[in-house]
């Protein structure tokens, strides 16, 4: 059966595939991720705008469908990924470092490099029905520098209260080791009834003390637990009352 080219019918559904490529297209030149469509043997079939942006590499380099690899080969000549790929996120280097001509299961779904201008890239990989590879690119350096500002504020808190606890500890200790030797003294009633209050206060906030030395110790991960022998049994019996 034939099919006439100029049928109106057929020319309004050209029309219309036309039109969606063209708003497909558009869709992807004004993406925030730089996008990449990587074929079965490794080669750059497909790119946008920002690809070019994020990775510094010019749309020329791309458009003549390189290699993945001579990419990448590219990249670490002028240093994109630091000595011995230390930019790189540390579960990636070493696909990094073994990329090779052809794109195969290997390939991370997801990892983030820093750049030598110090923002952060991450770099997402997804496998297609055909076996072809959408490879994208974002920016994440405000969200990287954020992460890295609260850890740092997380372990500037931890060492303050480390130093707090060490710096009370030490008045606090000679305040009880004095007060146990006024108990040793010759007192009367009223006088060992507050000496005693006295060491029951001290006591108490000396083991608070020691509680937020240990979650400083854990919260900047140098808690270390003693291995001792105990009976388990009588820890969960239960209590009489």
């Amino acid at each position: 059966m034939s099919v006439n080219p100029d049928s109106p019918t057929l020319l309004a559904q050209v029309a219309d595939l036309q039109a969606q490529v063209q708003l497909m297209q558009g869709a992807l030149s004004y993406m925030a991720q730089g996008v990449m469509v990587l074929g079965k043997d490794g080669r750059i079939n497909y790119f946008n705008a920002r690809v070019c942006e994020i990775c510094n590499v010019t749309a020329e380099f791309l458009a003549s469908k390189p290699l993945i690899s001579e990419m990448k080969d590219m990249q670490h000549q002028r240093g994109d990924f630091g000595p011995d790929l230390s930019l790189v996120e540390p579960s990636a280097r070493a696909y990094v470092a073994g990329w090779g001509t052809t794109v195969d299961h290997t390939i991370p779904i997801q990892y983030t490099r820093q750049t030598r201008e110090g923002s952060y890239i991450e770099v997402t990989s997804l496998p297609m029905p055909s076996g072809d590879y959408v490879r994208t690119f974002a920016d994440v350096t405000v969200r990287e520098k954020a992460k890295l500002q609260a850890e740092q504020a997380a372990d500037n808190k931890g060492q303050f209260m480390a130093l707090l606890s060490h710096e009370l500890r030490t008045p606090l200790t000679t305040i009880l080791g004095m007060n146990a030797l006024l108990l040793d003294s010759k007192l009367d009633a009223d006088q060992q009834d507050y000496a005693q209050r006295v060491g029951t206060a001290g006591s108490l906030m000396l083991s608070v003390l020691n509680d937020v030395l240990d979650f400083s110790k854990a919260e900047a991960g140098k808690l270390r637990l003693d291995l001792e022998r105990f009976q388990l049994a009588p820890c969960c019996a239960r209590s009489p009352n």
